[in-house]
């Protein structure tokens, strides 16, 4: 065994995905703004023309200039450096950049823009507004090797926002040996923060613990002292067996997660394990004198990492879709949706520090703790959740679906999970995301969604709604099925649509007159759009499931973590549910007649039809955009409403649609309805003021603690 040299180590922290990651030693830096309102005093108010108009445009990046012994390293007076801030989130992504070494630091310039490019906050570094802040720009920041230093900065007409900027410090390894090896490692908690990791090392030679131990419960030193956590990587010497091929594993490792009293809670003690070859240790060296080290991650990285919590969601989602594409109409696929993502959010909510049960406001039930532990592993739980809840809601459905692939998924999933964590931590967390179901499952039973109801009659009323034979008048009683939001049915109801009248000067005259010149006029995108938001059962998604896939799909896209999956989908389950529930009430209280009828029997365009049948209840207001806004207004509260996206979630048919922010698709909806004729106009917007007013009443309830 070859000798260790002495080295002289620091932390690190990082946030990227790979397994094993080879860069010198680093610690990271990231910004906080103290807020300043400055309306209210007079004398900022004479120079108020020198800074940005106070707004409350959402943040989307900061551009920044670091410079070091009077030279700029990051960004320049005429370029400043841009860095993107996560959607939703008040901090910034990783870029390689701002990987920099230890030493002393000038923040030089720090401003926050919106999506547009606008300049939204500035740190002030001149002129009359010195005096309003405690610490003007520019701001000197000392780096020292493997910590997360925070520091403060000031801005101006910015209030209850926090900008995290997040870069690396390098650090080299001096080393002389050949056969030296190094092994550093993350913590990730279930929100994602990422923390050094407090750990130890067992070594066998062999490929499995049951070869010849040389290390035993070797730990890193970790400290606290100062303002910042920090850890050392564990360095050791291992054999260069010459007996052993170049590419074969002689030597098995494994790292344990220890507890860190004050930085990170109770860990239980996950273990990483893996082998290594010669190839693989002497790959660590970078160099004559640098030594790279091997990065494990407990609970983030690839083990837990957010793009594989996206995944996780997508890949249920996508399941979801080919059921629902076969099978049910939209209420059910609301159902499901709903429920399925309730139970996904309790099941991962007591790893969310700043989250509470939202099922216990709602049902006045408490999830049922009962020898369930809170430190579980949460992919694991959320999965359980997701695969009971669906098989135990598909059964209540009037056609229940085939539950074979959701066995599949499952299991496929736990596969994934195998190793990442004890068998005990595994299964444990796996129980109680089916206990959530259960609980979750045994309430959504009282909603009523699908109780009989009496045959709808329509009354004699000029311009009353009737079915046409053979169909029959869906979704009467929807209305009185239990919301989420007590009594939204109630609290949304929109005013009644135009009078009826066959006047020919009249608005619902006119209304039907331009229903009829649409339709004559049709362009091949006009087409597009329709058809790519046409409901065809067996073919093609129904609404719930089309923004469903598409919030998935965004999800994926922004590689959002677990816990912040959860939420979203949560609220967006909820939004679409109710929405339903709302609409189909008002449809039903005014019983408006469809264009279709009125064309015909009225302007006497007794050819004349919609490009697609009308759907089985009345035309006011639209429930494609109900539930196109009730998405909406939950995806705008998280991305910001100058979101720009795609639409690929049927590509295969109809190709992709851009759009440059989220009210855009909510046009396209309507547009669907308008010009297909469906719908009128009014319907369709005010389909629109139902869905974002249940949108609006969902982000208000009480996730946040």
């Amino acid at each position: 065994m070859v000798c260790l040299t002495a080295c002289l180590l620091f932390i690190t922290s990082c946030s990227r995905d790979e397994n094993i990651l080879n860069e010198p030693e680093t610690a990271t830096l990231a910004f906080g703004p103290v807020l300043n309102d400055l309306m209210a005093n007079t004398t900022a108010k004479q120079s108020l023309e020198d800074l940005p108009e106070c707004t409350s445009d959402v943040p989307s990046y900061v551009m920044i200039i670091l410079s070091q012994n009077g030279a700029t390293v990051v960004g320049t007076e005429t370029a400043p450096f841009r860095v993107n801030l996560t959607p939703n989130q008040d901090f910034t992504v990783e870029v390689p950049e701002l990987e920099l070494s230890p030493g002393r630091y000038t923040l030089d310039y720090f401003a926050v823009h919106n999506a547009a490019g606008d300049l939204i906050w500035v740190a002030p570094a001149e002129g009359v507004f010195l005096n309003f802040v405690d610490k003007p720009l520019p701001i000197t920041i000392d780096l020292a090797a493997g910590v997360k230093k925070y520091v403060e900065v000031d801005v101006l007409c910015f209030d209850d926002k926090f900008v995290n900027e997040y870069g690396y410090l390098f650090f080299d390894l001096d080393t002389t040996e050949a056969i030296e090896f190094c092994i550093f490692g993350n913590y990730c908690d279930a929100t994602g923060r990422h923390y050094p990791a407090a750990f130890s090392v067992d070594v066998w030679i062999g490929t499995d613990a049951s070869g010849t131990l040389i290390y035993s419960n070797l730990e890193n030193n970790v400290s606290t002292q100062g303002e910042d956590p920090s850890a050392a990587p564990l360095c050791l010497a291992l054999p260069d067996l010459s007996e052993f091929a170049d590419n074969e594993d002689y030597i098995y490792y494994e790292v344990t997660l220890l507890d860190w009293a004050g930085v990170y809670g109770d860990v239980d003690n996950t273990i990483i394990s893996g082998t290594l070859s010669r190839e693989d240790i002497r790959a660590n060296f970078n160099g004559d004198d640098t030594l790279d080290y091997e990065h494990v991650r407990f609970g983030c990285g690839s083990q837990n990492a957010s793009q594989f919590d996206s995944e996780m969601i997508t890949t249920w989602t996508e399941l979801f879709v080919e059921m629902h594409r076969t099978t049910y109409f939209n209420p059910q696929s609301a159902k499901h949706f709903a429920y399925t993502w309730l139970a996904l959010y309790e099941a991962v909510v007591p790893g969310m520090p700043s989250y509470q049960s939202i099922f216990s406001q709602l049902s006045g039930e408490n999830i049922a703790y009962e020898g369930i532990k809170s430190d579980l592993y949460w992919p694991a739980s959320a999965n359980a959740a997701i695969a009971q809840l669906s098989r135990l809601i598909l059964q209540d459905f009037p056609q229940p679906a085939n539950l074979a692939a959701i066995e599949e998924m499952e299991a496929a999933f736990n596969a994934e999970f195998t190793g990442l964590v004890s068998e005990e931590k595994l299964q444990r967390s796996i129980a109680f995301g089916k206990q959530v179901a259960v609980q979750v499952h045994e309430w959504s039973t009282t909603d009523n969604l699908f109780s009989s109801c009496p045959p709808y009659v329509p009354n004699d009323a000029p311009g009353t709604w009737a079915p046409t034979p053979p169909a029959e008048a869906a979704g009467a009683c929807l209305g009185d099925s239990r919301s989420f939001i007590a009594n939204v049915a109630e609290n949304v109801l929109p005013g009644p649509p135009p009078a009826y009248s066959e006047d020919p000067g009249s608005e619902f005259y006119q209304m039907n007159e331009m229903i009829y010149e649409i339709s004559l006029s049709l362009t091949p995108e006009d087409q597009r759009i329709m058809a790519a938001w046409r409901d065809i059962p067996g073919v093609k998604l129904n609404g719930p499931t089309h923004v469903t896939k598409l919030t998935a799909d965004l999800i994926n896209e922004e590689n959002l973590n677990l816990a912040d999956a959860s939420v979203l989908l949560a609220q967006q389950g909820m939004a679409i549910f109710d929405a339903i529930i709302a609409t189909m009430n008002a449809k039903y209280e005014y019983t408006l007649v469809r264009p279709n009828t009125y064309i015909q029997e009225v302007l006497g365009r007794t050819s004349w039809n919609s490009v697609y049948p009308t759907p089985p209840h009345p035309s006011y207001p639209v429930i494609a955009t109900s539930v196109a806004a009730a998405t909406i207004e939950i995806l705008e509260d998280y991305f910001g409403k100058d979101y720009a996206f795609e639409d690929a979630t049927q590509d295969e048919m109809f190709g992709i649609f851009s759009y440059n922010s989220l009210d855009a698709l909510i046009d396209d909806v309507k547009l669907s309805r308008t010009h297909s004729g469906l719908n009128y106009q009014i319907s369709a917007d005010v389909g629109e003021q139902v869905g974002r007013a249940v949108g609006e009443h969902v982000l208000n309830m009480n996730f946040r603690k």
